[in-house]
């Protein structure tokens, strides 16, 4: 069994149950205790379950988009490293566009801190501005929109007419959540547009995302995995997640 499809059988089943064990996992879908507790460790940090001594609990409240500055805490040296992988397809004159995700924010600090040519950044990202304040080399493009808080990205009309106009190569964008079955996912129904109009318009796209998002199912598509031209994500990324990337002809680049 692929391991993302083990892994969301898993979630639905632990979700049914509400609170399961260990062992009831182990027997349900015939694997070892190290196996279920990497699921598990996975799920918890993604915050789609709770584990609890001898057993995991289903967590009810918790969102797959939690708020920017919660998710800006997980994963952070995953994040980081992700970050350091993709500065190398970041090129000196191009233009490019920088999402809102935690991990694009790591990025253009990696940017700010290292990047020494001119570029143009083209961005709808507040956090991504932020990084850059101090960077004239970089010149920053904002697509404006109604800022929403929680996600610290600007959407809504008003971006999504800036985005039939702005222009630009590369994209580096992240998702809630992925699979090859699937394609790339959001929980956010005001994120779908646009990131659709950005893979769009992109002549490549890098999506920036970590191990745990394989395990994650999210309820909006927003396109296929084949429109993506690289994923760039960590060390930790399952062996079968890695073999069903690579199979669908698409670059996987590891930190």
């Amino acid at each position: 069994m692929i391991a993302a499809v083990r892994n969301e059988e898993i979630l639905r089943f632990i979700r049914e149950q509400e609170l399961c064990t260990i062992a009831e996992l182990t027997n349900r879908f015939q694997v070892s205790k190290a196996t279920v507790h990497r699921v598990l460790n996975d799920l918890d940090a993604a915050g789609q379950v709770r584990k609890v001594r001898g057993g995991v609990r289903f967590s009810e409240g918790a969102g797959l988009e939690k708020s920017f500055d919660a998710r800006l805490k997980q994963q952070t040296s995953e994040k980081n490293t992700i970050a350091r992988s993709a500065f190398r397809y970041v090129h000196e004159g191009s233009t490019i566009f920088l999402g809102s995700g935690t991990t694009i924010a790591c990025l253009a600090r990696e940017l700010a801190r290292n990047f020494k040519g001119p570029l143009t950044v083209v961005t709808d990202s507040p956090m991504v501005v932020l990084e850059l304040l101090h960077t004239p080399h970089i010149k920053v493009i904002c697509t404006g929109g109604e800022l929403q808080y929680d996600l610290n990205a600007f959407a809504g009309p008003l971006a999504y007419d800036a985005m039939d106009r702005l222009q630009f190569g590369t994209a580096f964008i992240s998702a809630a959540a992925l699979s090859k079955e699937r394609g790339i996912m959001t929980a956010q129904a005001i994120l779908v547009r646009l990131l659709g109009k950005i893979i769009e318009r992109a002549d490549e796209v890098n999506l920036l995302v970590d191990h745990t998002k394989f395990a994650k199912i999210a309820p909006l598509a927003i396109a296929p995995l084949s429109s993506v031209n690289r994923i760039v994500t960590d060390e930790e990324i399952d062996s079968e997640v890695r073999e069903s990337i690579l199979s669908a002809g698409l670059e996987l680049v590891t930190g």
